[in-house]
């Protein structure tokens, strides 16, 4: 989970860089020491270092960047670019954001290289919400309800997990 502190070049490249190393303690080693001395090489050769160490894994793996919004340093953004834009086979980059970031998203859409799951997407349906309330719950609800409960939580499946497990024992539930 990123915070705001690391939208430092030199702090965010050693956290990644120690990230990777967990895959394969080669990856980043080239730049490794230029971070360790307190220097942050071009962004091209962060880049093209990391692209390239990635590339000599042989097993997928998955990166994942939580609070992305955070970061908004040129130097990381650029190498970031340079990474999805770019992406090495073995690695699967998961973004967490709550905004767009500052990336080329259309020409991902575009090449079919991007995944977005949106707040919409995670939200229950009214039928959504039906089927997990009377079947996964086993509450019996009639429709109003249901429609009541999906509309205060807005699809929320948490919400709806806490309303029905109040009234799950009563029997009015309202």
């Amino acid at each position: 989970m990123l915070d705001p502190a690391d939208d430092d070049p030199g702090r965010f490249f050693t956290y990644l860089v120690a990230a990777l190393q967990a895959i394969d303690e080669n990856i980043g080693k080239e730049i490794e020491a230029v971070l360790r001395a307190g220097q942050l090489p071009p962004t091209e050769i962060i880049s093209t270092a990391l692209i390239n160490d990635i590339l000599d894994q042989e097993e997928r793996f998955v990166l994942v960047l939580d609070d992305l919004q955070v970061i908004q340093d040129q130097v990381i953004l650029h190498v970031l670019e340079d990474i999805v834009t770019n992406p090495p086979e073995p690695l699967h980059l998961v973004l967490l954001t709550r905004e767009d970031p500052p990336l080329p998203l259309a020409r991902l859409r575009g090449n079919n290289q991007l995944t977005e799951v949106r707040a919409a997407d995670l939200r229950f349906s009214s039928s959504e919400a039906e089927t997990f309330l009377n079947e996964v719950m086993r509450l019996a609800l009639p429709e109003t309800d249901i429609s009541s409960l999906q509309t205060k939580t807005e699809g929320w499946v948490v919400g709806l997990q806490l309303a029905g497990l109040s009234i799950r024992d009563r029997e009015l539930p309202s």
